[in-house]
């Protein structure tokens, strides 16, 4: 999730401002979330700078770890 949003780019997903990318990536999780499984932290394999927004992008479980730490959440959503 981007550290610092541009105004231009901050938008409510999930009850937190995050970037349309960050939302629609935990949109992704909770249309999948029985079927994701990230176990593995692809940043600790590969030594990623874990400040890198690029990096942040290839690590799917600390993208998601993002989420909820700026505690995005689960609303009504209707399919």
């Amino acid at each position: 999730m981007q550290s610092l949003w541009d105004k231009r780019t901050c938008f409510i997903h999930y009850g937190v401002c995050s970037c349309r990318a960050c939302g629609s990536f935990f949109r992704r999780y909770l249309d999948h979330e029985k079927q994701w499984k990230y176990n593995l932290c692809k940043c600790s394999e590969k030594n990623f700078d874990e400040e890198s927004q690029q990096d942040l992008a290839k690590c799917k479980k600390c993208r998601l770890e993002k989420c909820f730490s700026a505690r995005m959440k689960k609303l009504g959503l209707s399919k």
